[in-house]
């Protein structure tokens, strides 16, 4: 199993820092400014770990999945953040890559007298980053539908409607899905049209997407700036009615 142990320290130098290791000789320390609000030592975390999984890549691949990974984390706090069961819906943002990208991760609790951790004044890895910087964590690319962010509620609905074999990874199921090249853009029904117009505001960045040969259909409001779709939600079409 990968496994990556987070430490928040407070600040340091007008910047809060946050230690890190993956195993026993790969190791570091972050500084990140921008970090404001309540519970700063946890959002400062929640940033550190978005920024070494997915912009520093420390496991060496694009992950997905939380499947296979475990992480120490200092704040108990972001255990509930993961589970759903905090109120804190000021660090929900900071905290959403975790219920889509880390499905399925084991979190633990960082040692108190951890040995390998660094201590702030070590010579190890230092990097300054800013908790402003927006990471494409949760964007998945495919060759059909173009770069897509997928949504808790989408991963849901999926797993919902999900009946061909009970999937041991929703997530890694989903996008295997997304990911085959013979999807097709889907007309949209006068009724399906009204409902998603009422939900939405407008259908004109609305895409439907499937499978000649699947009844499973994909809901995508796609963003005329970047072009990066998101999947908002995921039915069960057929052939005579739409039900979403």
């Amino acid at each position: 199993m990968m496994k990556l142990t987070t430490r928040s320290v407070g600040v340091v130098e007008d910047e809060y820092a946050v230690i890190w290791r993956s195993g026993t000789k790969r190791k570091g320390i972050l500084y990140i400014d921008g970090i404001e609000g309540d519970d700063p030592l946890v959002a400062a975390e929640l940033v550190a770990i978005r920024h070494l999984l997915f912009t520093k890549k420390i496991f060496n691949r694009d992950i997905i999945s939380g499947t296979g990974i475990e992480i120490q984390c200092s704040s108990p706090l972001i255990k509930k953040l993961y589970r759903g069961k905090s109120t804190k819906k000021h660090l929900q943002n900071l905290s959403h890559f975790m219920q889509t990208s880390l499905q399925g991760v084991t979190l633990s609790t960082t040692e108190e007298n951890d040995e390998f951790l660094p201590a702030v004044g070590d010579d190890v890895l230092v990097e300054y980053i800013s908790a402003g910087d927006k990471p494409q964590y949760d964007v998945v690319k495919t060759q059909a539908l173009g770069d897509l962010r997928l949504t808790k509620h989408a991963i849901e609905q999926y797993e919902e409607r999900h009946h061909s074999g009970e999937a041991k990874n929703p997530l890694i199921s989903l996008v295997g899905r997304l990911k085959h090249p013979d999807l097709k853009r889907q007309s949209l029904p006068d009724k399906a049209a009204r409902h998603k117009l009422r939900k939405y505001g407008t259908i004109e960045n609305l895409e439907i997407w499937g499978h000649d040969t699947s009844q499973m259909h994909y809901v995508v409001v796609r963003d005329p700036n970047s072009g990066i779709g998101t999947l908002v939600t995921i039915f069960k079409r057929h052939p005579t009615y739409i039900d979403v």
